[in-house]
């Protein structure tokens, strides 16, 4: 499965017309099933004012990560997952941090910061293909910061 966690790092919240925010993103990879590989994570960036980060992701993946900036594309090549990542091993993650500069058209509205998110792999034991998506993530899905309009920008 894929989980996501967005905090709240710094800036404006709830986001504001002409300042920005910028929060940290964390996706976590488990598997309860058999060993996969070939794992890709794949997500759209909206082409957001700010946007990625590409020198925040953590280190331990760092060097599996790329972002197309022209196209906002991320990929995680994640490669081999164990059978009970996340519950005998602990989940593989990767975060990173997306700025947002809201425009004027987009107040009242909660920002999607990521779209499209999706895990494939190939599974070793049975050698078929698996795949799982996840919900787009939202200024509204910010974790810990109860009443702050539900992400929706203010002019």
């Amino acid at each position: 499965s894929v989980n996501s966690n967005l905090t709240f790092l710094s800036g404006a919240l709830p986001p504001q017309v002409g300042k920005s925010t910028t929060y940290k993103l964390k996706f976590s990879l488990t598997n309860s099933s058999n060993d996969f590989s070939n794992g890709l994570l794949t997500a759209s960036i909206p082409l957001i004012s700010g946007g990625f980060v590409s020198s925040s992701v953590n280190s331990a993946e760092a060097q599996n990560v790329m972002f197309d900036p022209s196209s906002g594309k991320l990929t995680w090549n994640v490669g081999s997952l164990p059978a009970n990542t996340g519950r005998f091993l602990q989940p593989r993650t990767m975060d990173f941090q997306i700025t947002l500069n809201p425009s004027a058209s987009q107040v009242g509205q909660s920002v999607n910061l990521t779209t499209n998110v999706q895990f494939s792999a190939k599974d070793l034991f049975t050698g078929q293909s698996v795949s799982t998506k996840t919900d787009d993530i939202s200024t509204s899905d910010v974790q810990g910061t109860n009443g702050y309009s539900n992400g929706q920008v203010v002019p």
